[in-house]
């Protein structure tokens, strides 16, 4: 009956396992702020993409050709309109 009785007594636990428990708990709590760090920025990043695209004009693909084919000449975005550039130029000074 003695022997059950110390048996029974509470042992602590070793120092090399309170450590390793601590630092198991110190690396998951850098996961969970990693984890809630990434939830933000998706947040985020879903936001701005959402205020880019959702005021998008059906009408924005001709603004944009008209504007290039003014400043460029009709082969794309290769060369500048040099002369034209240095006219609308001079136009703005006084």
């Amino acid at each position: 009956m003695n022997l059950l009785l110390q048996e029974a007594k509470y042992h602590p636990p070793l120092q090399s396992s309170a450590t390793a428990a601590r630092d198991r708990q110190h690396i998951q709590a850098r996961i969970n702020a990693v984890g809630i760090e990434i939830v933000r920025y998706l947040i985020f990043l879903y936001l701005v993409l959402l205020m880019a695209y959702a005021r998008r004009d059906t009408n924005i693909y001709w603004q944009n050709k008209s504007i290039s084919d003014i400043f460029f000449y009709d082969e794309g975005f290769d060369e500048v309109n040099f002369l034209f550039v240095c006219l609308f130029i001079i136009w703005l000074l006084p």
